[in-house]
């Protein structure tokens, strides 16, 4: 049969196209994040192993500086302008939510699969918005030539400080002005979330008296330095001058690094009650503009599975969600990962809504009256209360 050279042009374009594998639509999913070269490498070799699983699917990744991502995703969204995903914080949980800049992610999600604090700190207003990536929170880390045994309790715990202070050494410190590292004293006095979820600062006095009162007692105990901050504590543990400290994993990267000998163990109790330290969390986010969630959640289901999340922290040292990544070669026999991991069975997440900022100001400025100043812990307290609630 006579066929026409267009004919034949058409035929040839069809048969290039199919031998080259363009002839089938291609969704390319943009991915918005602000990692470091070690864990962008981890990302870069996931969405590679989907990809070639998945070749209908490509992944687009763009840094975006950590101190402009959130802004940037504010202003990029509602113009249509940003990605399918982010890897973000969870902490701005409830102002994406509120803003529509997120969408809900439960009915993609096994939220069995995860730690159970990173699920609270993607949860928000009767849904699940994100995906857990990992965690960061802090505990106890002690010099094991120094102390024998974790102490279980705080008396415990004063009394191995005081029997390691003296002559330029100290049994324990850490940066207690800083709110964030000593929450978790708080969360003893009362374990509740600081405000409701509809903004509502729900703690008492009381319970802060409590809190101001008790860092009171570790100054005057005598077993920290003056003013100490996290560097002067890290400096002091690694020269075998601090028996115990309280950091996050950034402080144990440095010490591992180092080849320090150390250890980790949980906040030990204050009257039989449990410290729950401050919990951040890292979570993939799917916008709302995109227009291809269903292949954006797959995604995310394979990154965060057990097998990819601890993939990610054999190469980086990073915290898993996944709880099954914690079964993982390289990852069950991990001290410093178990070790956080024991002290995020009992953490809190710091709030995702928008009155959450509020907090931190006022809650240092009491701290430092109470330690370094002439304010009682009471009157300190009920300014505390105080500016949260006036807070706009």
């Amino acid at each position: 049969m006579f066929k026409s050279p267009l004919s034949k042009l058409t035929t040839l374009a069809l048969t290039l196209a199919l031998g080259s594998g363009s002839a089938f639509a291609q969704t390319t999913l943009t991915f918005w994040h602000a990692l470091g070269d070690d864990d962008l490498a981890m990302l870069q070799k996931l969405t590679g192993e989907y990809t070639a699983a998945h070749p209908d699917v490509k992944v687009s990744l763009l840094f975006v500086p950590f101190d402009q991502l959130q802004k940037k995703i504010a202003l990029a969204i509602p113009a249509g302008q940003g990605p399918d995903i982010f890897l973000g914080v969870h902490d701005s949980v409830g102002t994406n939510a509120v803003s529509r800049l997120i969408v809900p992610v439960e009915q993609y999600l096994n939220k069995s699969a995860f730690i159970d604090s990173t699920i609270q700190a993607a949860s928000y207003g009767g849904h699940i918005w994100g995906f857990p990536q990992s965690y960061e929170t802090t505990t106890l880390v002690y010099n094991p030539k120094l102390v024998k045994t974790p102490p279980r309790t705080l008396d415990e715990m004063l009394k191995v400080a005081k029997a390691n202070t003296g002559n330029g050494s100290y049994g324990f410190v850490y940066d207690i002005a800083n709110f964030y590292y000593s929450y978790g004293w708080l969360s003893a006095q009362d374990a509740k979330p600081l405000f409701k979820d509809d903004g509502t600062f729900q703690l008492g006095t009381q319970p802060m008296q409590g809190f101001l009162t008790q860092l009171k007692a570790f100054q005057s105990a005598g077993v920290m330095p003056k003013e100490p901050n996290h560097d002067v504590a890290m400096s002091l543990f690694g020269d075998g001058k601090a028996a115990m400290v309280i950091t996050g994993p950034w402080g144990t990267t440095g010490l591992k690094k180092n080849k320090k000998d150390f250890a980790l163990s949980p906040l030990p109790t204050v009257n039989g009650k449990v410290p729950k330290p401050f919990m951040g969390v890292k979570l993939y986010y799917i916008t709302q503009q995109s227009k291809h969630a269903t292949e954006a959640a797959a995604l995310l289901t394979y990154i965060t599975n057990a097998k990819s999340e601890g993939a990610w922290t054999v190469a980086t040292g990073m915290l898993p969600a996944n709880k099954a990544a914690y079964q993982q070669p390289g990852v069950k026999d991990d001290k410093v990962v178990l070790g956080f991991s024991k002290q995020a069975e009992n953490a809190i997440p710091m709030g995702n809504i928008p009155q959450f900022g509020a907090i931190w100001d006022p809650a240092k400025e009491a701290i430092q009256k109470v330690l370094y100043g002439n304010i009682s812990a009471e009157a300190a307290a009920q300014v505390w209360e105080d500016k949260v609630k006036s807070a706009k």
